[in-house]
């Protein structure tokens, strides 16, 4: 399976970045008892005016199932890997342009988001 290889050679490259490389890298992980997830958004120059941002997205979901007949018992263990990637460039010039009306939609929903917290 090739799969597990390509999470080890992201991982490994991941670590072989210099310390003042461009590149910048944002780590997030999930673990429940039946799933986990890894995440890695790396975010580099495009060069011109622009960034790059790359998502690669990690998960394992893991079923179990228990079947008894009589006196005897059946276990039968299923682990799925599921893997997505994603590029986006962003125009640094068009943003810049649209910033203030950006920031001004997601603090309406980041208002109404932290409101509905129960931080008690």
């Amino acid at each position: 399976m090739a799969t597990p290889s390509l999470v080890g050679k992201t991982l490994q490259s991941l670590r072989n970045l210099p310390p003042d490389s461009p590149t910048r890298s944002l780590f997030a992980v999930s673990v429940t008892k039946t799933a986990a997830h890894f995440q890695v958004v790396l975010v580099e120059s495009d060069g011109s005016d622009g960034l790059r941002l790359r998502t690669l997205a990690f998960g394992l979901q893991t079923a179990n199932a228990v079947q008894e007949i009589l006196f005897f018992k059946a276990t039968k263990s299923v682990t799925q890997l599921i893997k997505r990637s994603a590029a986006v460039t962003v125009n640094t010039t068009v943003l810049s342009a649209v910033r203030e009306q950006i920031a001004q939609k997601l603090a309406n929903r980041v208002d109404d988001k932290v409101a509905g917290l129960d931080v008690d």
